[in-house]
């Protein structure tokens, strides 16, 4: 990240500094919350039409703890602090978690319910008393608070969230602590010590859940590793480099590809399969029609099982659409979009959930969720083959 205009890299040891702009102002963001014309659902349903459409009343700000256990930004930092969410797809729910640094310091979770009706925004937890120190866990023995970029990850297989490293309030330092939320009891556990790893503490991590294999893949910025739930063990698969901190990453399950894309115009190609070795491609140059989702910082990324694509989305109504057969991108236009994406990305909150056939984000604490519907007509460069690489 930068600080005054310098870029201050990872440190090579056993933390490393998340370094932010947030350490010591308030996000210019905080003053205004996008403006949007999008049309808004009735009766708690999502229309079946494609576009955007605003969910009323889904607003995090309203369900924000009081009094705030403090940070410069207050309880906006869950969303605005560098920080995502999960598609609990089994319980059809957005699970939000962030905060961290000098920015928000509660650590509690937050669920937009998309099962309910109406849809609804509730807090799953209440925060922890903070301790004031730079401490992986609180009093309680819950974690601490921290920018979780795009660390998260549901697995289904164990009904849990998972959770590494991130930028830790108040001092932004981030550790190689793993966790897991267990969405039925909503408790957290610390699962260190991990059989293998730990992987390097990362500002930027990106994790992503591949239901081949039932593992979560973790980039740390120098290594990809794998992460086994049911053996709580990581293992190191290949070794990395020039993976810039503001990637988001996406699996393709079909194709059997970790997809990372952002940042400074970087675009990554992993193959996950079982006999692929892991290879790393980079298709920076390979690729036609991203240059908004190159370059944005943490941009929203998911996969459509429907179309087989995965789909990114920068800000506004626009929603760019990426074919790995033939590394093209298309963008469509949807009126009525949710205004500009957050300076500090939009990470985990832009999700495909199927069971209402539509992706759903979460773009700003004072703004209501947005549901979005694509249209059905085939992409113009389809290959249909859903090969790989």
């Amino acid at each position: 990240m930068q600080l005054f205009g310098k870029i201050v890299r990872q440190r090579p040891s056993w933390i490393t500094l998340t370094v932010a702009v947030s350490a010591f102002t308030t996000f210019s963001a905080l003053a205004q919350t996008p403006k949007s014309s999008a049309r808004s659902i009735s009766q708690g349903v999502i229309p079946s039409g494609t576009g955007w459409f605003a969910i009323p009343d889904t607003q995090l700000a309203p369900h924000c703890p009081n009094p705030s256990p403090g940070g410069n930004s207050g309880c906006a930092g869950v969303i605005l602090a560098w920080s995502g969410a999960i598609a609990d797809t089994t319980a059809n729910r957005m699970i939000i978690w962030g905060g961290g640094h000098q920015n928000y310091y509660g650590n509690e979770v937050y669920s937009l319910n998309l099962g309910t009706s109406p849809i609804a925004m509730t807090r799953l937890t209440n925060p922890s008393p903070f301790n004031n120190d730079c401490t992986d866990s609180q009093t309680d023995g819950n974690p601490t608070s921290r920018h979780t970029y795009n660390g998260l990850a549901f697995m289904p297989t164990v009904n849990k969230m998972y959770a590494y490293s991130g930028g830790k309030a108040n001092c932004g330092y981030a550790g190689r602590d793993t966790w897991t939320f267990d969405l039925a009891t909503l408790q957290w556990r610390r699962q260190d010590p991990t059989a293998g790893g730990p992987p390097a503490g990362c500002a930027g991590c990106v994790a992503d859940y591949d239901p081949n294999t039932g593992l979560v893949f973790l980039v740390d910025l120098t290594a990809l590793w794998s992460y086994n739930p049911q053996t709580n063990s990581y293992k190191q698969l290949q070794t990395l480099s020039d993976f810039d901190y503001h990637l988001t990453g996406v699996i393709d399950p079909g194709r059997q590809l970790f997809v990372l894309i952002g940042g400074k115009g970087q675009f990554w190609i992993i193959n996950v399969g079982p006999k692929s070795k892991y290879s790393v491609q980079d298709w920076s140059q390979k690729v036609q029609g991203c240059e908004a989702l190159k370059h944005a910082p943490y941009p929203g990324l998911a996969y459509d099982p429907g179309s087989k694509l995965i789909v990114g989305w920068t800000g506004g109504d626009a929603v760019i659409s990426f074919n790995p057969d033939t590394r093209r991108c298309t963008t469509q236009i949807f009126p009525g979009g949710p205004g500009p994406a957050q300076e500090t990305g939009t990470h985990g909150r832009f999700r495909y959930f199927p069971a209402v056939r539509a992706f759903i984000l979460v773009n700003d604490w004072k703004q209501d969720a947005f549901a979005l519907r694509l249209a059905s007509a085939p992409n113009p460069f389809a290959s249909s083959a859903g090969g790989k690489p």
